[in-house]
């Protein structure tokens, strides 16, 4: 009976200690150099506090929110580019509710320049400034890469799903192998199953670790990320950068299918990389540990998620760790104006789901993917989303669609950003796979993969899309009070959006159908650059006016 009442009072406690009160992700806010914001979010009022330290002990206390349901706590005191080591805590009685150990960082002294490379055409008419033209690189990514590797003065930790390192690229193999024989510490993580033809040229004193063997369903999956980390560490901050995107390295990637490249020059972010490199690497030194590495499944949310790179909000998100899904399916509910999905392949339902309740709220939707055949759910979401989706692989195009991004708001709405990196929507990268993924909030940014996002529009859909806007005219331009838009070929316009050059929508016209000429009234609006986003039969037709 002692044993009994025993068993019953340590399950009790054991349920206390579980019992589910923190209902929210835990996130960073307000984040400068010396500190940040921690917030969240409990399903109730419950008296709220943090465990907290420069390393995974929490040895530097705790601090108090307070009897609140919204509870935020202040670190502060610290310097740039800082790790810290949070764990938090709500009490409702005698019910304790604890998080894992997360960590989170502080903003670095780094330029927080990002660069964003596309390898097939952008269109530039989208641009919502001269000075914010996409920039595709055209068979250049490779030499964009090896001069990257070139600059490296400590270090360079890549990994990689794909390195063949043809003839018909830049000899990638041969800048890592010349960085190494240059006295920099080179660190490679390859992908077991893929052809690595550049991994047999790498000198073979460079370290290497190959991914496990997949084993499916449940097992490991593939490393799918294409990263490159140089100068984590440096005493510099303006020397630290993370390449990534959807690049993988071989001619057919570099060269045909559309890509992207995003490269990032912030010490935060790649000693953030790092960690998730050491953690499959299994130690934080030259030689690999295997019996410390995770790859897979395996891992833990054991990075930073919440970043203030140059004044931005970013968050970084590993798979299969950081449940990425949900991200992507917030992005989809936290979009007030439009989603633009630009992806190889779509194959889970909640996506689909998520999709639906968005078009269903209004929200315009846009969504690009290589074929049904790699998008199970595509019968599913066409009959809703009719012209809105759109398939490369059935038209007279070359490649494959290889982009894995989605963005926001771009014509419209708050907060826009985008959402990219080496994730397809799956489940193997949701639940099995190594990826990385990374959402930005900067317009700019936002406008550039836009450019891309109709680059590829207008050279894939049939002319009939088009055809309403053959002969649209504006004038006069440059305009004083009103605009005059002659449409002169009966085009059924649904929507006329007039945005500023900082893109803000000013003025939203929704014609009557059949109209030819429709005027429009600049009365308040201030002088300068604007633009007409006039929609029709599913298209996008931009006219740009200078106002007086």
């Amino acid at each position: 009976m002692k044993n009994t009442a025993l068993a019953f009072i340590f399950l009790s406690f054991a349920n206390a200690l579980n019992a589910q009160i923190i209902i929210s992700r835990i996130e960073a806010k307000d984040i400068t150099t010396t500190g940040f914001n921690v917030s969240w979010t409990n399903n109730q009022t419950a008296t709220s506090y943090i465990r907290y330290g420069a390393t995974p002990n929490l040895e530097l206390g705790t601090i108090q929110a307070g009897n609140v349901q919204n509870p935020t706590v202040s670190i502060s005191g610290g310097f740039p580019a800082q790790l810290y080591y949070v764990q938090a805590v709500a009490q409702v009685g005698s019910v304790i509710h604890q998080t894992d150990t997360l960590a989170f960082i502080t903003a670095s002294n780094s330029s927080g320049d990002i660069k964003i490379y596309f390898n097939r055409t952008v269109n530039t008419n989208f641009a919502n400034s001269a000075d914010n033209h996409a920039v595709q690189l055209t068979n250049a990514i490779d030499d964009t890469l090896v001069a990257y590797i070139g600059r490296a003065q400590h270090s360079i930790d890549l990994m990689i799903y794909n390195l063949d390192n043809s003839s018909s690229t830049a000899d990638i193999a041969e800048a890592l192998n010349q960085a190494f024989l240059n006295g920099i510490a080179v660190r490679v993580i390859y992908n077991e199953d893929t052809q690595n033809a550049g991994i047999a040229e790498l000198n073979p004193n460079i370290p290497k670790v190959m991914s496990p063997v997949p084993q499916f369903p449940d097992g490991h999956g593939i490393m799918h990320n294409k990263i490159l980390i140089i100068d984590a560490f440096s005493s510099n901050a303006n020397r630290p950068i993370v390449w990534t995107g959807s690049t993988n390295f071989t001619v057919q990637q570099i060269n045909t299918d559309p890509n992207n490249v995003i490269i990032i020059q912030d010490q935060s972010l790649a000693k953030a990389y790092t960690l998730e490199f050491e953690e499959m690497w299994g130690s934080n030194n030259l030689s690999p540990n295997l019996a410390n590495s995770r790859f897979g499944p395996f891992k833990k949310d054991n990075t930073p998620h919440y970043f203030n790179i140059g004044g931005r909000k970013v968050e970084c998100y590993f798979s299969p760790s950081d449940k990425v899904n949900a991200r992507i399916i917030q992005a989809m509910n936290d979009a007030t104006y439009d989603i633009h999905v630009n992806t190889m392949l779509i194959t889970r339902t909640d996506i689909g789901n998520a999709m639906q309740a968005a078009h269903n709220r209004g929200v315009q939707l846009r969504v690009l993917v290589d074929s049904p055949s790699s998008t199970s759910i595509y019968s599913d979401i066409a009959f809703w989303l009719n012209w809105r989706l759109m398939n490369y692989a059935a038209l007279p195009q070359s490649g494959t669609l290889h982009h894995k991004l989605m963005f926001v708001n771009a014509y419209g709405g708050i907060d826009p950003y985008v959402l990219t990196g080496s994730h397809n929507w799956s489940t193997s990268a949701e639940t099995r796979n190594d990826e990385n993924t990374l959402v930005i909030y900067d317009e700019d940014i936002v406008n550039q993969y836009l450019q891309e996002f109709m680059g590829r529009l207008g050279t894939l859909v049939s002319a009939e899309y088009f055809e309403p806007f053959a002969h649209v005219t504006v004038y006069p331009n440059p305009a004083s009070n009103m605009i005059q838009v002659n449409l002169a070929s009966g085009a059924d316009v649904e929507e006329i959006r007039l945005v500023n050059s900082l893109g803000t929508v000013v003025q939203v016209i929704n014609p009557q159908s059949g109209l030819q000429i429709i005027n429009v009234a600049l009365d308040n609006c201030e002088s300068g650059v604007y633009f007409l986003q006039i929609q029709s039969a599913g298209v996008v037709h931009v006219e740009k006016f200078v106002l007086r």
